[in-house]
């Protein structure tokens, strides 16, 4: 499957989508033209619970499609974790045959896909690196992108929890693991480490089961992975430009050193064709159109030198949330928006202490 655009829509809630439904019939967007969807959604794991269910009750309501099949079909990524000043709302990956054709500078093209159910033998080893490395290289397929061309890689993982995992262990199943924490590390740094494998930034070949969510020389700088026991499959968006599409928009990207590294905002702005010098407004006359970006935060005890305490100090259980709300203040204050996708989990996914910041930009 593949989309053209992106559409953003503020939601009061994790499961609102009154803006959405009527931004829908207010652009004449039937609902089988959307091919993907992300939610920023503040709350917790029950809050991508519930926007999980809202969108899977949508597309039974407008495309009959049963409610248990919807995230199978296309990808439902649900962020949580709302912190500092992020804004909650829905990014909808749309078809547009119009943008469709030949041209001659890239533009912006998304591919998307979803794999079959994880298996729990295959969880945490190179055997689900490879499905999840074959499900986005067909994305791009799909998408008409070069491996060169792509500069965002969206993967939602399944997150087994530890009661799943002994119970498979006691059924006599092999398992890397039966601690939740670790799990989560595992689908999250093994979907980062699919995306470099796919677009040839690490070599297969050199890679052992051992090295996933453990060997942290290795990362992606266009992965972006979350995890969540909503799924039971992984889902994927490959963003990048083809000259296979007229798309009015291209994106760009760049690795993030660390949380307050501005210099890399102003460099994935001009990956996607934006030249600034200073912060951009909050108008109309504002090129950006998206921002995806990835907070590893709090994947090193330190920044530039100095030591932080994220991880160390009494809130550290909430390291996670607050990196994210150090790196989202970095960039909205650039981007004048701060409306826009933000995911935390450092496994393999940009520079440990840094992240991935991917820009769509009108051209």
């Amino acid at each position: 499957m593949k989309a053209h655009r992106v559409l953003k829509i503020p939601m009061n809630g994790p499961s609102d989508l009154s803006g959405v439904e009527a931004e829908l019939e207010r652009q004449g967007i039937s609902a089988d033209r959307i091919k993907a969807v992300m939610c920023m959604t503040e709350g917790d794991g029950f809050a991508r619970g519930y926007a999980t269910l809202a969108f899977s009750n949508f597309f039974n309501r407008k495309l009959d499609w049963p409610v248990n099949e919807v995230a199978r079909r296309i990808p439902l990524i649900m962020i949580g974790g709302c912190s500092g000043l992020v804004s909650p709302y829905a990014a909808l990956f749309v078809e547009d045959p119009r943008l469709d054709g030949d041209s001659a500078e890239p533009r912006l093209s998304i591919g998307v896909g979803t794999t079959a159910d994880y298996d729990i033998e295959e969880f945490g080893t190179l055997a689900m690196v490879d499905r999840i490395a074959d499900g986005i290289r067909k994305a791009m397929a799909d998408a008409g992108i070069e491996a060169r061309d792509v500069h965002n890689v969206q993967i939602k993982a399944p997150w087994p929890q530890g009661p799943d995992l002994i119970k498979a262990q006691k059924q006599g199943k092999k398992v890397v693991t039966t601690d939740t924490w670790r799990a989560g590390m595992l689908a999250r740094g093994g979907s980062a480490l699919a995306a470099s494998v796919a677009i040839g930034e690490i070599d297969r070949k050199k890679l052992k089961d051992l090295d996933i969510a453990a060997n942290w020389t290795l990362w992606s700088n266009v992965g972006s992975a979350s995890s969540g026991d909503e799924r039971t499959n992984f889902a994927i968006i490959v963003m990048g430009n083809s000259k296979k599409s007229r798309s009015p928009y291209r994106i760009g990207h760049a690795a993030l050193r660390d949380g307050i590294d501005v210099a890399g905002v102003y460099e994935a702005l001009a990956s996607a064709g934006i030249k600034a010098s200073g912060p951009l407004p909050l108008s109309s006359d504002n090129p950006v159109d998206h921002v995806f970006l990835k907070s590893a935060v709090d994947g090193r005890p330190e920044c530039r030198g100095r030591r932080h305490v994220l991880t160390s100090d009494y809130l550290g259980p909430y390291s996670w949330l607050i990196g994210k709300a150090v790196i989202h203040a970095t960039v909205a204050g650039i981007v004048g928006d701060p409306m826009m996708q933000v995911s935390g989990g450092f496994e393999h996914q940009g520079p440990p202490g840094g992240g991935h910041l991917a820009v769509i930009a009108k051209v």
